[in-house]
């Protein structure tokens, strides 16, 4: 009985983690294709794992464009996958994803990118540090679990302004200094239709002794 309990046990050690090297190759995808709209600049795909994967960390692969804006991505375990690029000042211009079978080799894939989406503003009031910056609070929505993640201080200038780059589509929450509660935040959406530029006004006034707004927009990166 025991011989039989550790060979179980070596058996899911090796073929119970899911990762490419439990997989017979010839059961393996290859994905292979260009990123359009680029401007030439080269960029870091990725393929995230959409299966058994409900809290969404990464787990998946990562590989980056040549200069033509040409990937590939070879020995995949099969399944299906949301596509993500990570280079600065662009984004995915739709949400893109891809389903793999075993052994097929997918090519001509195009992804499409566009410019970044930044929030840009300023903080007026009072309750500013010594060196005249204030500390602005951000945090995401996660609509499917309806909770917040991914809390993002954003440190502004000694004139109370402030820029974040590079933000993902997805509902945020900005909180300036001196809010005492949560429901004086305020609720900004990134996604298709958020306008270009950084203008006013977003506002937040909050409920505490000092007064404070926060003002910005979201737009996209120019």
């Amino acid at each position: 009985m025991h011989r039989t309990v550790v060979r179980l046990l070596l058996v899911w050690a090796v073929w119970g983690t899911g990762s490419p090297a439990s997989v017979p190759v010839e059961r393996l995808a290859e994905l292979s294709g260009v990123v359009a709209d680029s401007g030439g600049r080269r960029v870091v795909v990725r393929l995230r794992a959409m299966d058994d994967n409900p809290l969404r960390y990464y787990d998946g692969y990562e590989e980056m464009t040549g200069p033509d804006g040409r990937f590939r991505f070879g020995q995949i375990k099969p399944g299906r996958y949301r596509v993500e690029t990570a280079t600065r000042g662009l984004r995915l211009a739709a949400v893109t994803t891809v389903n793999l079978r075993a052994g097929e080799k997918r090519r001509g894939f195009k992804v499409r990118v566009a410019p970044s989406f930044s929030l840009c503003g300023r903080v007026t009031g009072e309750g500013a540090s010594r060196d005249g910056t204030y500390a602005v609070s951000v945090y995401r929505l996660i609509p499917e679990y309806s909770v917040l993640t991914q809390r993002h201080f954003l440190t502004t200038r000694t004139d109370g302004r402030f820029l974040w780059e590079d933000m993902e589509p997805a509902a945020y929450y900005l909180s300036a200094p001196a809010n005492r509660r949560f429901s004086e935040a305020q609720q900004v959406t990134v996604g298709e239709g958020t306008p270009a530029g950084c203008s006013p006004e977003v506002q937040l006034q909050s409920s505490s002794c000092w007064v404070q707004r926060i003002l910005g927009q979201i737009g996209a990166s120019v």
